[in-house]
């Protein structure tokens, strides 16, 4: 903010960090003192035809994204997309669209998973905002004559600007599993643009606000408890139909649980009315489980896993073992990919047995896009399992057995790794920006 120029070197740094995550094209744009970056995935039909950084239609701007817009029929209406170039448009025009017509409210518009950055020509101001449910991330760091921002910690990490110092309070939640709702991170001055929310920075302040609460969600009123477990199914379908816009075939992860057991059920069927088939992922252990699992409890969910594949159809289970990776090999990847310690670090050594197939086998991209969008696919149906489970409460539904049901599941001893990597897979949306404002020497 001090009027220095961007130094070319300092965007590529940041590049650099996150190429993990945007295979497919990367760009820069530099203007005196801002610069902008993308690294693009191609994660939709339409992500194809990216090209970000781009300038508005009118050249009052340039905007950078990462971008999975949901609603775009309701956005084609509200406006006024030409029927002809519906189908051509990708998730960032729409973002652009929606600027021009409703400036910094314009995400109250689109749900979806996206996280965004908009540098006004015209008001001298960046504007960035982060999707309702925080699907996306979004960091940055900021001093007296500085900003830069980043879908990646490590990427604001390689500047030499920013502090590598350690908050010894957030590493202490963390390890209590203590959710991380504000906007510190692990490293202090590093700060998380939180769900839900935008925030302008111009070179005499930065104001950042919240745009949605969940609490102003629309009551739904309706006659009986029966058309209550039909709404929630349109929805919940819908939800999973939006997730399999995809530019490669879609796989997910399946477990003995309701979660994914729901997701896959649903995806699987949307799958079949267009005559494509979902491959799913599952782990199972390579040892008896039953002597260190508690009573009504179960450690080889493998049976589970059978009879919802059989109950749904349509679903191809590809079982792994995990047998040649060990936990800390497990956590170690993990914090690669995520910057930060996360929860359930216990099953990471087989979501990374997943991904050291994939790489081995030269198909890291596809496989890579399916782990991260059925974690990120079954992360979102939590929420609306839970209401599931507490409506079957109320209604005084019996509870599901606690013991596996009697089948029988073969598994193998050896897997394929051919087999596992065969099915190709849908991207989540990891395509990453970064951007550097008032860059000073």
């Amino acid at each position: 903010m001090s009027g220095a120029d961007v130094e070319p070197q300092s965007l590529n740094s940041m590049r650099q960090e996150m190429a993990t995550w945007g295979p497919d094209r990367s760009a820069i744009w530099i203007d005196r003192g801002i610069g902008l970056g993308q690294l693009l995935l191609f994660n939709t039909p339409e992500a194809v035809r990216e090209k970000l950084p781009r300038e508005g239609s009118d050249g009052s701007f340039m905007l950078t994204a990462e971008a999975r817009i949901n609603n775009r029929e309701d956005l084609f209406r509200e406006l006024n997309v030409d029927p002809g170039e519906r189908s051509e448009l990708t998730d960032s025009q729409l973002i652009e669209r929606a600027y021009l017509r409703w400036g910094c409210t314009c995400p109250d518009h689109f749900p979806g998973d996206w996280s965004f950055a908009i540098w006004d020509r015209r008001d001298q101001k960046l504007f960035l905002a982060r999707d309702h449910h925080g699907n996306t991330s979004f960091y940055y760091y900021q001093d007296a004559d500085y900003f830069a921002f980043a879908s990646s910690k490590a990427a604001l990490l390689a500047l030499p600007r920013v502090p590598r110092r350690l908050n010894e309070l957030r590493i202490s939640q963390t390890l209590v599993s203590w959710s991380a709702h504000g906007p510190e991170t692990e490293y202090s001055g590093v700060m998380r643009l939180p769900p839900a929310h935008a925030m302008v920075v111009t070179r005499d302040k930065v104001d950042v606000w919240r745009y949605w609460y969940l609490k102003e969600t629309p009551e739904v009123r309706l006659k009986s408890d029966d058309d209550y477990v039909e709404r929630f199914l349109e929805i919940y379908t819908e939800a999973v139909r939006f997730r399999l816009r995809s530019h490669f075939p879609v796989a997910a992860s399946l477990s003995g649980g309701l979660d994914s057991g729901s997701v896959c059920a649903l995806a699987a069927r949307e799958l079949r009315a267009e005559g494509q088939r979902l491959a799913v992922y599952s782990f199972v252990p390579i040892f008896d489980t039953r002597e260190v699992v508690g009573p009504g409890r179960f450690g080889d969910e493998s049976a589970y896993i059978s009879v919802t594949s059989r109950q749904a159809g349509n679903i191809d289970v590809n079982y792994i073992e995990a047998r040649d990776v060990t936990p800390l090999d497990g956590v170690h990847e993990m914090l690669a990919a995520h910057d930060a310690a996360g929860h359930a670090a216990v099953n990471y050594f087989w979501i990374a047995e997943i991904l050291q197939s994939c790489t081995a086998t030269g198909s890291w991209n596809s496989l890579d896009r399916s782990v991260w969008e059925c974690q990120r696919f079954v992360d979102w149906a939590k929420g609306f399992t839970r209401f599931l489970r507490s409506t079957a409460r109320r209604l005084y539904l019996p509870r599901a057995e606690t013991q596996p049901p009697t089948c029988y599941c073969p598994r193998m001893a050896s897997p394929s790794r051919s087999r596992e990597t065969s099915a190709g897979c849908t991207p989540q949306q990891f395509s990453t920006m970064a951007c550097l404002f008032g860059h000073s020497s």
